[in-house]
């Protein structure tokens, strides 16, 4: 192996040339984390120990190059920015920050070793055997666009210690579960600001606990204080004027602050759902602000259901939440000056203000679905709305839904869709950024692995990726996987983001899986069955990459069970001739062929659950969204229970 003078020499004939060094020796420990990362892939990629040096012996290491990690707090560079110099006899990593260092110990590792992290555990992970190894000479600074780069892995638990307890406590997933996706997304650019973002009110001021001792907290509807506890994310809002909830929300964000000395931000964010404030002080203030008369979300570009239907009375309250956010950052920054309180624009807080704008130091967290961007409408109006509320949000952050109860975890791939708004977002001057994302690698990790790249480097080329993704984690059968993929990709865009699909001539209360009865039809899936039989037959013998098409292969079957009962089902429910006022078939308006329907789903719906049961703890789908709703969402559903009654012939 030839190598020239812009090129350092890593590995000759099977034998390594370098050692590891740590500096400065006195912060050694704090690199220990960086440190056993690159030392630990190096010696799977070389299949030999690492050399370090040994200061207690101090015998010297008689080799060429040294590869040295630095912590240098000294450095003028950013937090997260750090700086890679290569020359024939060294490489040194350097960042002021140990996640800095980090980031370089992982950009090297791709760089200059071809290693990947496609999906969290030990199949997601490709780390090619080297045995003569060389690396160009050079200097590289690196740092992210986005300030904020996180996947809230929870779902709807936002915390981490929350998500613990729901993925953990309540589904029982081990630990190590959860701290092997903690481990992916570091790995793959996700990082950046520490924040206890999502919705925090009834952690700020649980009705459980005043709910009876202090009602004026709540907000004032038709007359009466909603101060009966709820379900601990839901109503039981604040009143906004009052000034013991700013008191409060102040109080309880420095007190996370004391505890927490690493955290950067804490979210004041309302409970979801609605049930805004009517009592006059909250009204005056709309007034004081020129926004009593302003409408609500339009139908079009609501996010959730939460938002209300298009006529709905409720009016925008997006001035008296700013008002009150920035009373709130006020008081905090008497303590703290340097950390920021986070706000979500959401629901009936989502249309641009009319005359109030943020400060600097409170984040305001837009809502918005861009997978559904392929609707050109919904596209313009929310990247217009984007635009203009920038004029107001100086800090301006992005919470995407990634994953959302209507499309519980089946195949949903947009990925040209997170090259682009992700840039478009930056345009507008968002720089934070955070995601309702799922668990399911199996179903839709590539939208992840493309969207930590694009957070880092807004300039990312999807189709790069896409073709990195597929060389280095299916090799041989790159061409069948890049076709399997694509084909996901097309049908999401053929279908105008599942906008343009048959109706269902039955409509059926809590079924929002219905849609997914027309989005994949059984031919559809047969192809990408192909797909993935051509792609293990074109890597055959290679193991690795034989199991990372099983992987797949898990996945598809999850999108398939789940397509397959929810077809049977609504079958069934188009043979019914009446329904009763929860939507659900009423027993004596079944014929004959109906209940063989029923029995049919119901069947189909039990074998998807005990194949959920079989997968849980794997990263084939999201565990929280799977049993995030009952029935077709869950075990619970009314309308899976009608089904069994029907067919077993026990329903009234």
């Amino acid at each position: 192996m030839v190598v020239s003078q812009n090129q350092v020499q890593l590995v000759r004939h099977g034998e390594v040339c370098f050692s590891v060094h740590r500096l400065p020796w006195q912060t050694a420990e704090c690199l220990l984390g960086p440190a056993d990362e690159l030392i630990g892939y190096m010696r799977r990629s070389f299949g030999q120990p690492i050399p370090q040096p040994d200061v207690m012996s101090k015998k010297k290491l008689d080799l060429p190059v040294e590869i040295v990690l630095n912590l240098d707090f000294t450095a003028e560079l950013e937090r997260e920015e750090f700086e890679i110099h290569v020359d024939p006899q060294r490489v040194l990593l350097r960042g002021r920050t140990e996640a800095a260092v980090f980031h370089a110990v992982y950009w090297f590792l791709e760089e200059a070793l071809g290693v990947r992290w496609l999906w969290p555990g030990a199949s997601g992970e490709v780390v090619p055997k080297h045995q003569d190894l060389c690396f160009k000479c050079g200097t590289w600074r690196k740092k992210p666009d986005y300030a904020w780069r996180n996947i809230g892995l929870g779902g709807s638990m936002y915390a981490a210690s929350d998500r613990d307890t729901m993925l953990h406590g309540v589904l029982g997933l081990p630990l190590e579960y959860l701290q092997e996706c903690d481990r992916w997304c570091r790995r793959n650019r996700f990082g950046g600001l520490k924040i206890a973002d999502g919705h925090r009110w009834s952690e700020i001021a649980p009705a459980e606990r005043f709910g009876q001792s202090d009602p004026d907290l709540y907000a004032l509807i038709d007359g009466k204080r909603d101060n009966v506890p709820m379900d601990g994310k839901h109503y039981n809002q604040p009143c906004l004027s009052n000034p013991k909830v700013i008191n409060r929300m102040a109080d309880y964000a420095c007190s996370r602050f004391d505890a927490q000395g690493d955290l950067d931000g804490f979210s004041i964010a309302l409970n979801d759902g609605g049930g805004q404030c009517q009592c006059d002080n909250c009204l005056e203030l709309d007034r004081q602000f020129g926004a009593e008369d302003i409408q609500t979300i339009e139908h079009v570009d609501k996010v959730t259901d939460e938002a209300g239907d298009a006529n709905s009375d409720q009016k925008s309250v997006t001035d008296r939440v700013i008002w009150q956010a920035n009373q709130v950052a006020k008081k905090v920054a008497e303590r703290f000056s340097n950390r920021k309180i986070l706000m979500i624009l959401y629901s009936f807080f989502r249309r641009p203000p009319v005359s109030q704008k943020l400060g600097e130091d409170v984040i305001g967290q837009y809502c918005v679905m861009g997978h559904s961007f392929w609707n050109e409408e919904a596209r313009d109006t929310e990247l217009a709305r984007i635009k203009e509320m920038s004029k107001s949000v100086p800090s301006f952050a992005v919470y995407e839904y990634y994953s959302n109860g209507a499309w519980p975890e089946m195949h949903r791939l947009f990925p040209r869709l997170v090259e682009q708004s992700v840039r478009d977002y930056y345009k507008a001057g968002v720089r934070y950024y955070s995601t309702q994302p799922t668990m399911g690698f199996a179903t839709n990790g590539l939208n992840l692995f493309l969207l930590g790249r694009c957070l880092w480097d807004t300039t990312t080329s999807y189709d790069s990726v896409l073709e990195d993704y597929c060389r280095s984690g299916f090799g041989p059968a790159k061409v069948s996987m890049q076709r399997f993929f694509e084909a996901f990709s097309d049908r999401w865009k053929q279908t105008v983001s599942g906008t343009e699909l048959p109706q269902s001539p039955v409509a059926v209360s809590g079924t929002p899986w219905l849609p997914s009865t027309h989005l994949y039809t059984g031919e559809f899936l047969a192809q990408r069955r192909s797909d993935l039989a051509e792609a293990s037959r074109l890597a055959a013998g290679d193991q690795e990459v034989l199991g990372r098409i099983e992987f797949m292969e898990i996945g598809l079957t999850y999108t398939e069970k789940y397509c397959h009962a929810s077809k049977l089902t609504l079958d069934c429910l188009e043979k019914a001739d009446s329904f009763d006022d929860q939507g659900l078939p009423i027993a004596a308006s079944i014929r004959s062929e109906a209940r063989k329907a029923a029995k049919l789903a119901f069947g189909a719906w039990g074998d998807y659950w005990q194949f959920v049961r079989g997968q849980m703890g794997r990263y084939i789908f999201g565990e929280l969204w799977v049993h995030y709703r009952p029935g077709p969402f869950g075990e619970r559903d009314a309308l899976l229970r009608r089904l069994g009654e029907i067919a077993n012939g026990s329903a009234n």
